[in-house]
């Protein structure tokens, strides 16, 4: 879906692998910044049994139809649960979450923007549900070292750790989202 053009969104879906009945492993994921069936990216899970244990997620960039691993990790899955995964891509950077948990977060010259897809493997089919594309315009409230980036916060006040961001005058509608650690 969309279209070759399409660049700096946010991809989300409800993702479910059934219980395979041959021990094999089913496989679900998302495409995104598809150019053609040979030029595309594949967020792909690798999921087998029902009890929950490690399961291969992949970051795949396939590049004139040559698939090459850019990110790998194991996390915990199984089979007949529902999660929610979402790619978040800005320009160059990739962002993968599994259940709103950063998984990975890479560059890659070669992403250039794209379609979005769904992607199920195995003898069994695999269930989608809340499928969404959004625009995105995301910016970091702090910089790499830790400390308030003056370009996206207006006043920080360190007494009761409070803080006031600011966004360009022509946003119409957007969402703010927000992780709050004890201190």
């Amino acid at each position: 879906a969309g279209y070759p053009f399409w660049t700096d969104y946010s991809f989300t879906a409800a993702i479910k692998v059934p219980q395979s009945t041959t021990g094999q492993s089913n496989r679900i994921g998302m495409v995104f910044y598809r150019q053609d069936s040979s030029n595309y990216y594949l967020l792909k899970w690798s999921l087998k049994t029902f009890f929950l244990s490690a399961s291969k997620l992949e970051l795949i960039r396939v590049l004139d139809g040559k698939p090459q691993t850019i990110a790998e990790t194991a996390i915990p899955g199984q089979t007949d649960q529902w999660y929610l995964a979402k790619v978040s891509v800005l320009g160059k950077r990739i962002r993968a979450f599994i259940d709103r948990r950063k998984i990975f977060d890479v560059e890659d010259s070669y992403a250039i923007g794209g379609k979005v897809g769904l992607y199920s493997e195995g003898s069994l089919a695999g269930y989608f549900d809340d499928i969404a594309v959004l625009s995105t315009q995301e910016f970091e409230f702090y910089k790499k070292d830790g400390t308030p980036d003056p370009a996206n916060i207006q006043t920080v006040n360190q007494a009761n750790s409070s803080f006031q961001f600011f966004g360009a005058p022509a946003w119409g509608s957007y969402l703010v989202t927000a992780t709050a650690k004890a201190g």
